[in-house]
This record gives C-alpha cells, sequence and structure tokens, in this order.
C-alpha cells in the first residue's frame, strides 16, 4: 500500500511535471520564435536603411548627373546660338533650331523672346510652376519645367536656357523632352521585390519620376486625380511624401523620415528644385521576415515535438532539462552562425548592387580570398573555379584574349593594393583579341567586402568591362571623321596656338537636299552618301586638316598654312564639287544626284570659333538662296575687320 501511494505520487508528480515542462517549453518556444522574428526584423530593417541611404546617393548623384549634362548641353547650345536665334527670320530660326542637337537626350528645340512664352500655350502645366521656371530662365539661370502632362495627354519635361547679349538675357532656348526620361535615369534603382518604392518629387509636392513601371502608373494616376480634385484618394505613399513637402519637413540634405509605417530616405537635388525618395512599409517588410522566420525555425518544431514526446516517455526531470538546454544551445548556435553568414552576404550584394548600378559591367567578379574561389558572371554564363596558388585571374577571366606582361603587372598590382587596404580601386590595361588581332581596353574594378576589424577583406567584389568605345568616342561611327565636340575643341585649340598672321579657313559644307535622298533612295543609300562623302573630304583635303561631322549632313574642315591663299582653296573646292557629282552616279532616277553647298571663311587675322562659325554659316545660307551646288569664299583680313 505504502508502495502504492509512492508510485501514485511518483506517476501523478511526473505527468504533471510532464504537463508543466512541455507547457513550459511550447512558451518558450514561442519566445524563441518571437526573439528570432525580432531580431531578424530588426537585421533586415538595418540592412534595408542602408540600402535607402545607398539608393539615395546612388540616384541622386545620377539624376543630378543628367540635369548636369543637360544643362552644360544648353547653355553650350544658347551660347552659341543665341543672338543668331533672336535675330533670326521666322523661317530661319526654324531652320537652326532643326539643327540643334541634344546629345544626352532626344529633344525638340523651341525659342521665345518675351516673357509671355507663347510657344508653350497649351502644355497643359500648371501657372504656379511656369512662372517660378520663367522667372527663374528670365533672372539668368537654367530652369526646368515639368515634367506634366500636356494638353495631348504627353508627358512632357522642358529645360530652358537664358541666352544673353553681355549681361543682359535676350531670349530663351528650351527644349522638350519625354517627361519619362527621368523615370529612365532611375529605372529599376529600388528596394528588391515589393517592399520598396523610389521617386523623384517636385517642391510643389507632385510626382514627376519613378524606378518602376508599376510607380509610372501610380503618378498617372495621381495626375489625374489631381486634375478631377480627388488627391486624397491617390496611393498612400504618394500622399505621404507628398504632405511632408508641403509642410516644409524636407529640408536640403538627405535624412530619415517615420510617418506611420512608412519610412522614407530623400536627397534634395543640385540641378533642379525636386527630391529623390526612397522608401518601405513597415507592414510589408514584417510580413516577409515573419514567413522568413517561419522557414529558419521548420526545423525547431520537429525538435520540440521530439522534446515533448521525451518529456511525456521519461520520467527523469534532469534529463528532460539536459535534453531541452542541449536542443536550445544548438538551435541558437545554429540561428546565430545563419544571421552572422546572412549579414556578410547582404553586405557583399550591396556591393555588387553598387557597382552594377554605377557602371556598365561585362563581367561581375566575387572572389573569397581565404578559399581562393573565384566566382565571375559574362551576360547569362556563371563561372565557378579555384584559382590554383602563384596563379593570377587575368587568363582565367579574360580567355580568348593576349595578356601582356605589362597588364598582368596592372591587375597583380590592384589585387594587392585592394587587399592591403588602398583607396585605389581600379586599373586600365590593354588587350589584343586572339580572333581579330585587335587591340581593346578594359578596366578592372574591384572593392573588398568583410573582414572585421583584422583589416584584410574576406571576399574582393567588382567588374571587368570593355572600355574600348569610350576611347574612341571622339569620332563619328558613321564617316569616321570627328565628332562636333571633338572637332570644336581641336579648332579652338589650333586657333590659340596658331602662329601669328599664318593663313588659315573655316569651311561648312552641307550634302544639297539630303532630307530627298533619304526619302526617294532610303536611309541606307543616305548612309551611304555620308560615307562617301567623308571618303572625298579626306582625299581632297591633308591628314593634318581638320575634319568633322557636325550632325546629319553638316560638315567642317579647318586648315592652316603659310602657303594657303583664296586662289588654292579656290582649286580644292572646285574639285570637291566636281568630283561629288561622281557620288554613287548611277543612271538617271535609279540613284541619287549629289552635289555640295559650302561657306568658307579665310583668315589671317585672329577670331573666335563663334566669329568663323558664324560668317561662314552666313555665306552657306547665301549659297543655297542662289541655288546651291555652288561655294562662296569670305576673306577676312585685319584691315575689313576694323573696316
Amino acid at each position: 500500500m505504502l508502495h502504492s501511494f509512492f508510485s501514485s505520487r511518483f506517476y501523478t508528480f511526473t505527468i504533471v511535471g510532464s504537463v508543466a515542462f512541455a507547457v513550459a517549453a511550447v512558451l518558450l518556444m514561442g519566445f524563441l520564435h518571437g526573439k528570432v522574428q525580432q531580431t531578424f526584423l530588426d537585421s533586415m530593417r538595418a540592412h534595408t536603411f542602408q540600402g535607402m541611404a545607398m539608393i539615395c546617393r546612388v540616384g541622386g548623384s545620377t539624376v543630378n548627373n543628367h540635369l548636369s549634362l543637360i544643362s552644360q548641353e544648353m547653355q553650350e547650345l544658347a551660347a552659341a546660338h543665341g543672338a543668331r536665334l533672336r535675330e533670326a527670320s521666322q523661317e530661319r530660326r526654324s531652320l537652326l533650331l532643326s539643327r540643334l542637337e541634344l546629345h544626352s537626350a532626344d529633344a525638340e528645340a523651341f525659342f521665345f523672346q518675351d516673357e509671355k512664352c507663347y510657344c508653350l500655350d497649351g502644355e497643359g502645366f500648371s501657372p504656379d510652376g511656369a512662372s517660378a521656371a520663367l522667372d527663374a530662365v528670365w533672372s539668368g539661370r537654367m530652369a526646368f519645367l515639368g515634367p506634366y502632362f500636356d494638353t495631348a495627354g504627353r508627358f512632357r519635361l522642358c529645360a530652358l536656357a537664358p541666352c544673353f547679349s553681355g549681361d543682359a538675357v535676350i531670349g530663351v532656348l528650351g527644349v522638350r523632352l519625354d517627361g519619362y526620361t527621368v523615370s529612365r535615369w532611375i529605372r529599376h534603382l529600388s528596394l528588391p521585390g515589393a517592399v520598396g518604392f523610389t521617386y523623384v518629387f517636385d517642391r510643389n509636392g507632385f510626382p514627376l519620376a519613378a524606378a518602376t513601371e508599376e510607380g509610372e502608373g501610380r503618378i498617372r494616376a495621381f495626375h489625374e486625380a489631381k486634375a478631377q480634385g480627388r488627391i486624397a484618394e491617390g496611393p498612400e505613399e504618394l500622399r505621404i511624401i507628398r504632405a511632408a513637402i508641403l509642410h516644409n519637413d524636407v529640408s536640403k540634405g538627405g535624412h530619415t523620415l517615420e510617418e506611420g509605417d512608412i519610412h522614407l530616405a530623400y536627397r534634395t537635388l543640385e540641378h533642379a528644385p525636386w527630391v529623390f525618395f526612397v522608401g518601405f512599409e513597415e507592414q510589408t517588410l514584417s510580413r516577409q521576415i515573419s514567413r522568413t522566420a517561419e522557414k529558419a525555425l521548420q526545423g525547431s518544431i520537429k525538435y520540440l515535438v521530439l522534446l515533448v514526446g521525451a518529456i511525456l516517455i521519461i520520467v527523469g526531470l534532469t534529463l528532460f532539462d539536459a535534453l531541452r538546454n542541449r536542443r536550445l544551445s544548438v538551435l541558437l548556435a545554429e540561428q546565430n552562425a545563419t544571421i552572422s553568414r546572412q549579414s556578410d552576404d547582404l553586405l557583399a550584394s550591396e556591393k555588387m548592387f553598387r557597382y552594377t548600378l554605377t557602371q556598365c559591367s561585362t563581367q561581375v567578379i566575387d572572389y573569397d580570398v581565404s578559399s581562393r574561389m573565384l566566382t565571375f558572371y559574362s551576360g547569362n554564363q556563371k563561372d565557378v573555379l579555384r584559382v590554383p596558388e602563384g596563379e593570377d585571374w587575368g587568363p582565367l577571366l579574360l580567355r580568348g584574349k593576349d595578356i601582356s606582361a605589362e597588364a598582368m603587372a596592372e591587375i597583380r598590382a590592384l589585387v594587392h593594393d585592394v587587399i592591403a587596404g588602398s583607396a585605389r580601386e581600379s586599373c586600365d590595361f590593354r588587350l589584343r583579341d586572339k580572333a581579330s588581332g585587335k587591340e581593346q581596353w578594359h578596366r578592372l574594378s574591384l572593392s573588398g567586402v568583410g573582414g572585421g576589424g583584422s583589416g584584410v577583406p574576406r571576399r574582393l567584389i567588382g567588374i571587368i568591362e570593355d572600355i574600348s568605345e569610350a576611347k574612341e568616342a571622339e569620332y563619328d561611327l558613321l564617316t569616321r571623321l570627328y565628332t562636333r565636340k571633338t572637332a570644336e575643341e581641336m579648332i579652338r585649340h589650333q586657333l590659340a596656338s596658331r602662329p601669328a598672321r599664318q593663313p588659315y579657313a573655316f569651311l561648312l559644307l552641307d550634302v544639297d537636299r539630303f532630307k530627298s535622298v533619304n526619302d526617294t533612295f532610303g536611309h541606307p543609300i543616305g548612309d551611304k552618301v555620308l560615307e562617301e562623302t567623308a571618303e572625298l573630304l579626306r582625299a581632297t583635303f591633308r591628314d593634318e586638316d581638320i575634319l568633322g561631322r557636325l550632325g546629319g549632313d553638316e560638315f567642317c574642315v579647318y586648315l592652316a598654312g603659310e602657303h594657303l591663299e583664296k586662289s588654292r582653296l579656290e582649286s580644292a573646292l572646285t574639285s570637291l564639287h566636281r568630283r561629288a557629282h561622281d557620288i554613287l552616279k548611277g543612271p538617271a532616277g535609279e540613284s541619287p544626284s549629289v552635289s555640295f553647298s559650302c561657306g568658307a571663311v579665310l583668315c589671317r587675322s585672329q577670331h573666335s570659333f563663334e566669329d568663323l562659325y558664324l560668317l561662314a554659316d552666313e555665306a552657306l545660307y547665301r549659297v543655297k538662296e542662289g541655288g546651291r551646288d555652288n561655294f562662296e569664299i569670305v576673306v577676312w583680313d585685319g584691315a575689313e575687320q576694323e573696316g
């Protein structure tokens, strides 16, 4: 009986104790699940904030760089052509505007010289926004108008540049751009997945651009709601950003705002009154983290079932405690190791993402320093291999190329410097293609990742890109003559450094009725005419003369020399015009009839490039008015200039 009593007490105590410990184990696992989820959430939120800051910096710089390039080109065009546009007749002005090219974007140019700006009537932009932009440009500053939806439903952006005469503004040169141009600058520059969003707003609180097509659709819906007076019904993130701007919560510089469960990082732009925003919704991020935490704890649930079963079977409470403690210790160690690895992987991904955004890569490199494992991506191909001791990367990464000892030395020195913590991040070198024998320029960019306090990075992230096109950017691809920018820079240099009183000449040439050639015979024949024209110019003039294609069918020539005189120049142009008739000569009606109109200036005294261009252009205009297929030479010396 005593034994039965003790046995009953023992089993009762065991059952109660087992149930209590089972309940305690369930509560502990729930607590552990919450702690793991919170750890994931804190880690992912921190990395998301870092990603927001990085995208803000990269995005702000990207938009600023594009706006700066457009501003610079607009100011150069305004300085070069402003006076001519103001003085020109309406027909002449239209011709000059049609020749203007904005190399940074496709654009439609316009010009006005009164503050009412009649040429922008009916565009559909806000009067307040237009007033501020027009006030700025008439005050002598570059300004941007829009983007906005015009009355035809097209998304527009206008860039306006003042034209000066001395210190006075005599007119405004503008271009109309596609409003979605800004969106294309920041395309896919957003947080991954459905968590984040990226927008550009103006200082009046209206969205201008988005990094995704979904964002562009929200912008269009927002503007439609604005036109109908229903702005309060727009997407929540757009309303929160608009409220922050209108309440002056967005000041100069980049900071982070929190509005409800939406986090925003922003950066004001330098070249336009716009603000670049990156943000994410806390609830969306939390849901993703919850799913991630549940997947991470799926294995732990199995251990919980085994643990509860062991508690119900095992009588000894000490064994239960030992098993529980051991299981939890192993689980916590695995989770800590997983979080540590994920942190390093996220950091490495951010570095690779930064390079991918800012550079046009050919091969993306990921090198583990300790294991010497090299992973690189070329297009859709991924290769993983181990670099043997004592071997270099070059032959592995650049297969099919002849790598010189000099190039190998550059690559080896860069790898050594990056591992040693140097600020140097890239090197350029030349390679020869084994198949074609053509030399190509490449650039290797590297950055160290990880390493903690040791100072030695755990991994190297970088890219190898072909920069041959950038090295050859000074030549026009079709004609292989100098581009407009390169030709102008070289001519300016020649004008500044030529010997005193040395004769020189500047020529402007147009292919007569070139548009008709394209319309009648097709653009391939038109391109062939331009190529043959370039060959004829090379055959007519010397190697040391500067030959350039200014754009379309317009060419320029600069030549100088002690024996240059009007009779020799006339002889060269006469030969040029005679030989032009033989370009693509064939049966009548089946091949184009090619001829040139040319305006030339022959000088001895010093003149600016702008003066030479204007005088040659006026001579060219007179030739065209006189029936084309001819040339006119203006002799402009010091006496004539003074007179």
